[in-house]
């Protein structure tokens, strides 16, 4: 029996262990004729690893087009968890403490635009300014240049971010059993 109980300890920690190790998550995007993102998560300190690449393939695109005229809003389950007293602060909460969860450590963007009227290019350049200052300040690297003779669209971008997987497990289990998520699913399971 004791040894029974010192495995199913030893177990308990060793999965506290695995889940309070920093998860990071790194994503570049890059766009010149497509987009294209490269992501590479990284858990236990880079002993494990997986790396992959997403593109939008056209046949997704064409079925986005369909879901989305398929796609019904509202209906009776949706309106009676909507209408929980509470739910929506709750959910803004949710939001909030998942944000502190996560760490950027590292975010660097570079857009090149342009429009057919340089005045265009102008405003918006100079509407950016004072945001490309802030984040500046923030110790992000973010640059942005006009293209006054073209119209185009192109950047890349890459950000570094760290993820405790134990911190964010203890907020949705707080969000799932507070008392407004709760109504709402008894509030659903009676609709």
């Amino acid at each position: 029996m004791q040894v029974v109980l010192v495995v199913l300890i030893a177990l308990l920690a060793a999965v506290l262990v695995l889940l309070a190790s920093p998860l990071t998550l790194t994503v570049d995007i890059e766009r010149g004729e497509r987009w294209a993102a490269h992501w590479r998560a990284q858990w236990l300190w880079g002993l494990v690893g997986m790396r992959f690449i997403a593109r939008v393939p056209r046949w997704w695109r064409e079925q986005r087009k369909k879901r989305r005229q398929r796609a019904k809003l509202g209906g009776s389950l949706g309106l009676a968890a909507i209408r929980t007293p509470g739910l929506i602060p709750r959910a803004g909460r949710l939001l909030a403490d998942l944000a502190r969860c996560i760490r950027c450590e590292k975010l660097a963007v570079w857009v090149e635009y342009g429009f057919d009227d340089p005045a265009d290019t102008a405003q918006v350049y100079g509407a950016l300014v004072p945001a490309l200052l802030a984040t500046r300040a923030a110790g992000w690297t973010i640059q942005c240049e006009p293209r006054f003779r073209e119209c185009c669209l192109r950047g890349a971008g890459s950000v570094h971010l760290r993820v405790t997987p134990l911190a964010v497990l203890a907020t949705l289990v707080g969000f799932l059993f507070s008392p407004p998520v709760l109504r709402a699913a008894w509030a659903v399971a009676r609709a």
